[in-house]
């Protein structure tokens, strides 16, 4: 007995067009996860690297504050002639610590300066004082030390605003990459599925040529046997 071909039904487009759509919509989530993990990555970097530009650019303003007040200049009128408003215009903070450690504060709203908040070496650091994060830098005046400080909230409040974008951006990126490769999945696809409609056809129109022959075959065999 011969085999029964199963065929699509003539007309039956939607059995064709669905592994047609799958394979689109596969290649598609595909695509979109690859963006996703590319995007996720250069937005870290960009975000680490925006964090490390704008505490430079507080660095950079302690720095001048502090020569300023070391060339001679009253460090208060220092700290409030080179207001930085690249970072949001946070004051700059300013004390006097003498050599046996007694800090002063130079800044009506400085908070009292912690023993060993800053570093000796000149480098800037970043401590913690009253529960608000400051970027501290100090440099030597005489025996004594002028040690500027600068709030990070104007920095952390950019980072803030730059994450929640980036959150808010992200699914409309990725749903919009997900749209377009979808759409080229689909146009890309065409040609292969209409080779293999034909294919589909062909197989159908050489089953329904071959069935009534093999049936001849068949019955004459049986006979001679």
């Amino acid at each position: 007995m011969t085999r029964p071909v199963h065929t699509t039904p003539p007309g039956d487009t939607a059995g064709l067009a669905r592994p047609r759509h799958t394979r689109a919509v596969r290649v598609a989530g595909v695509a979109t996860l690859i963006v996703a993990v590319i995007y996720v990555v250069a937005l870290a970097v960009f975000n680490v690297v925006a964090a490390r530009q704008l505490v430079s650019q507080v660095d950079t303003q302690l720095k001048r504050t502090l020569q300023a007040a070391q060339s001679g200049e009253p460090a208060a009128a220092a700290a409030q002639r080179r207001g930085d408003k690249d970072v949001g215009g946070a004051p700059v903070l300013l004390w006097e610590v003498s050599a046996d450690g007694q800090a002063k504060a130079l800044s009506d709203t400085a908070p009292a300066l912690p023993a060993g908040a800053w570093l000796p070496s000149g480098k800037p650091d970043t401590r913690r004082i009253d529960n608000v994060t400051f970027r501290l830098r100090a440099l030597p005046r005489g025996h004594d030390w002028v040690v500027a400080g600068q709030s990070l909230f104007d920095v952390q409040h950019i980072r803030n605003v730059l994450f929640t974008g980036e959150l808010v951006a992200s699914p409309v990126l990725l749903a919009a990459v997900f749209l377009a490769a979808l759409g080229i999945g689909l146009q890309a696809s065409g040609p292969v599925e209409q080779a293999r409609r034909r294919q589909l056809e062909f197989t159908a129109d050489a089953s329904h040529e071959l069935r009534t022959p093999l049936s001849v075959i068949e019955a004459e065999t049986g006979l001679a046997l």
